[in-house]
């Protein structure tokens, strides 16, 4: 698998601020993101239908819950878990994560909301960057979490090509 860097030089936009953190404080997977991924599914199932899918005679939540599982048994999040759990063994690490994860989430926040953080917020945050970096095992947390991220964004894009079919076909109409 290709070295993939987790974190930008600088933060400057909300494109990576805002990354998905499926672990909570004791290591547990998060529902945050999978709760996204039942909705479409859900939503699917009643205004899309598709001829050769299982989907339109299964239960959707029995679906949903399958995906759970899937995602839950995926080698991305077992190396998360795995990450995590390797990460948070020492409390400087975790205290590093914690305030990495609160200050990034406020730094999207505040660009959500079209307000610029200040500078010795961004400054803190490409602090955490630097020491994240330079450490193989919370380096490791976050490439694992990425790519779980990533995995989470390509459910979400599939599962959202129904959606955009009936926008283009409501656009042509």
């Amino acid at each position: 698998m290709p070295h993939v860097d987790p974190l930008p030089r600088k933060v400057t936009a909300i494109g990576y601020v805002g990354m998905y953190s499926p672990v909570n404080k004791k290591g547990h997977v998060n529902e945050f993101g999978i709760r996204e991924v039942f909705f479409l599914i859900l939503w699917y199932m009643h205004m899309g239908e598709r001829e050769e899918s299982s989907m339109t005679t299964a239960n959707p939540y029995d679906k949903a819950y399958e995906l759970a599982r899937a995602l839950q048994n995926s080698d991305e999040m077992k190396g998360l878990q795995t990450a995590w759990h390797k990460a948070s063994q020492h409390p400087d690490h975790r205290r590093i994560l914690e305030q990495y994860r609160q200050i990034a989430g406020e730094v999207q926040t505040l660009q959500m909301q079209g307000r610029k953080p200040r500078q010795e917020m961004m400054n803190e945050l490409n602090r955490l960057m630097d020491e994240i970096r330079s450490d193989p095992q919370l380096l490791h947390y976050m490439e694992a979490e990425v790519r779980v991220g990533q995995l989470m964004t390509d459910i979400m894009r599939i599962l959202g090509e129904p959606l955009q079919e009936i926008h283009k076909q409501r656009a042509v109409d």
